[in-house]
């Protein structure tokens, strides 16, 4: 029994298909893993000097910001700014200041979360059901009122 011809050009996988391969995937070189992505690792943040709420304070003490811009600009996760926040609103309040929360607010009907004792942005708007929501803004007031 004679081999059949192939084309001149046939996909690598047609080719190993045509060779009695049977069903099995065979990638050729060019799709092997890690030849077409090379994913690049995350950036590691720079090494600090001051804690990650000292550094959190220098920046609210500069602008008023969002969780989400915190996280990029101090190289962390935005769920993980929260509890910071939380713990920088208690060791502010023994110092005589205090953090000052804009609420979040709807972008859909404007409702305005200002009972909400969380930090962390709301998933929902209980007024519309909503979830085009505006992350509360963070800054540091001086005084107590």
């Amino acid at each position: 029994m004679a081999a059949r011809e192939l084309p001149r050009w046939t996909h690598p996988w047609t080719t190993a298909l045509a060779r009695g391969v049977g069903h099995a995937l065979v990638l050729p070189e060019c799709h092997a893993p890690g030849i077409m992505s090379n994913p690049k690792p995350p950036p590691s943040p720079a090494p600090r000097s001051e804690t990650v709420r000292q550094a959190l304070l220098e920046e609210l003490r500069r602008t008023a910001a969002t969780a989400w811009e915190l996280s990029t600009r101090l190289g962390m996760r935005e769920r993980d700014v929260t509890p910071h926040l939380e713990h920088l609103a208690r060791s502010l309040r023994a110092r005589g200041e205090r953090l000052a929360v804009a609420p979040a607010h709807c972008l859909r009907c404007g409702y305005s979360f200002d009972e909400r004792r969380s930090l962390a942005k709301p998933s929902r708007c209980p007024a519309c059901r909503g979830e085009r929501i505006e992350a509360p803004r963070f800054r540091i007031d001086a005084g107590d009122g």
